[in-house]
């Protein structure tokens, strides 16, 4: 990725169908080769970290450094807690 690369540049660098669309926070991804926010529960969507770390910024203005990590997982909201599941590429 260049220099000044994104959270969301990294996300449509892995070659996966990405849907996003802008909203009053940024980029917004709405879904994830196929499987869109709100399809597996009313509560479920799409979440990233950096470095292990829960970001408190839009995935389109995360800008990574050389050696971040990023993890996009698909959360769903249960009855009993919280099911996370990451995507390997």
């Amino acid at each position: 990725l260049p220099e000044g690369a994104t959270v969301f540049d990294a996300l449509e660098a892995t070659g996966w169908d990405v849907q996003a669309e802008d909203s009053d926070y940024g980029k917004y991804v709405t879904a994830i080769n196929g499987v869109a926010n709100g399809s597996q529960g009313e509560a479920s969507g799409w979440v990233f970290t950096v470095n292990h770390e829960q970001v408190m910024e839009g995935c389109g203005t995360c800008k990574l450094a050389d050696g971040d990590t990023v993890v996009i997982s698909g959360q769903s909201r249960l009855a009993d807690g919280i099911a996370v599941q990451v995507l390997d590429r």
